[in-house]
């Protein structure tokens, strides 16, 4: 994620999209990507695609939106002429945790997955904030989360997600 970070971080506002290539991120939910430069001499979406496939194969048992979280990580979306990646919204990065938290347990990923989750942005119908895949349909487990309500739902005194507390 970091690489990620940094990439977009130093362009200068104008990211190259190109076509999402990579196998393992076919139906992820989005077509174009960064430009990301070569590893190794070897073709960015290559390298990481097949990295890719082992984590997809086991992954995609548990949620039919394990792609669009994973390729997000390594390739997100890109619009053309905006210069920031666009991620999934918290709410489908909520249902893949949910959907694969046992998977993701056997690797010790849950709690690093929940984590990204919060970092993602709430749905607010712009196409440059965040994106839902085609057909998505939320679980009620996944919205409601671990404390009954998004991470910035007021619970005993406390507000989730922004580390506020009443006297």
């Amino acid at each position: 994620c970091l690489q990620l970070i940094g990439f977009f971080a130093f362009t200068d506002g104008s990211t190259k999209c190109v076509p999402l290539t990579a196998k393992a991120c076919a139906d992820a939910g989005y077509d174009l990507t960064a430009d990301f430069p070569a590893i190794d001499g070897q073709p960015y979406q290559q390298v990481k695609g097949k990295n890719l496939e082992f984590f997809l194969d086991l992954l995609s048992v548990c949620s039919p939106y394990s792609k669009t979280i994973m390729c997000s990580f390594y390739m997100p979306k890109c619009v053309s002429g905006w210069p920031n990646p666009v991620l999934p919204c918290r709410s489908v990065c909520l249902e893949f945790v949910d959907k694969c938290q046992g998977l993701l347990a056997l690797a010790s990923h849950a709690g690093m997955f929940r984590a990204l989750c919060d970092l993602l942005p709430q749905q607010d119908y712009s196409p440059t904030t965040c994106f839902i895949p085609q057909g998505f349909t939320p679980s009620t487990t996944a919205v409601l989360g671990k404390y009954g309500g998004d991470s910035h739902t007021k619970r005993r005194g406390v507000l989730v997600g922004n580390f506020e507390k009443n006297s």
